[in-house]
């Protein structure tokens, strides 16, 4: 009996020390404020949602007169790098012209000085416009195709905030003749 005895109180004095075990504190009787590591650095090119506003202007391979107008878009990056865009843009000479455009963007951020450079290409559908600017009156144009460059900036500042500036060269798939020039200079906000 004296042995099961003594067994029970080793077992639990080795319990009890291990309780304890790894541990540098003591209590002083007095309770500390538990302080969170604050982070330093936001990122400001996480993956997620953004919306945007344009200004837009539409330059014809042939042809001297120009649009000028704007839109909105919206897009969501999967990465930092990778992501798709959505867009719809209204510009006009002597007649409304209406433009939707689907598009995969690949980008490279600079984190350094909260840039990021772009590649951008896809598909559009447009209608509408006039035959002097290169576009025929009431026109539905399907399958164009575009590529282009453009140029990020985001603020430390304000983090959910950026402005852009790109251009696109837009293929007609059936004539040459109604290729054309996108440029776009617009706000973006982040989710």
């Amino acid at each position: 009996m004296k042995t099961i005895r003594s067994l029970s109180i080793l077992l639990a004095a080795s319990l009890a020390s291990s309780a304890f075990a790894g541990s540098d504190s003591t209590y002083s009787g007095k309770s500390s404020k538990v302080v969170q590591p604050v982070a330093t650095e936001t990122d400001l090119w996480a993956p997620g949602f953004a919306v945007g506003a344009f200004a837009s202007g539409i330059l014809p391979r042939y042809g001297s007169s120009h649009y000028a107008g704007g839109g909105v878009l919206g897009e969501y990056f999967f990465n930092d790098y990778v992501g798709i865009q959505g867009d719809y843009g209204v510009d006009a000479y002597h007649s409304e012209r209406h433009q939707f455009d689907g598009n995969l963007i690949v980008r490279y951020p600079f984190r350094s000085c909260n840039i990021a450079p772009y590649i951008i290409g896809g598909g559009s559908f447009g209608t509408g416009g006039t035959s002097q600017a290169g576009f025929e009156t009431g026109s539905q144009r399907l399958g164009d195709f575009q590529a282009g460059v453009g140029l990020e900036k985001r603020f430390e500042s304000c983090p959910h905030f950026g402005i852009f500036a790109d251009g696109t060269y837009h293929w007609d798939a059936s004539t040459s003749s109604r290729d054309y020039t996108l440029v776009r200079l617009g706000l973006k906000w982040t989710f």
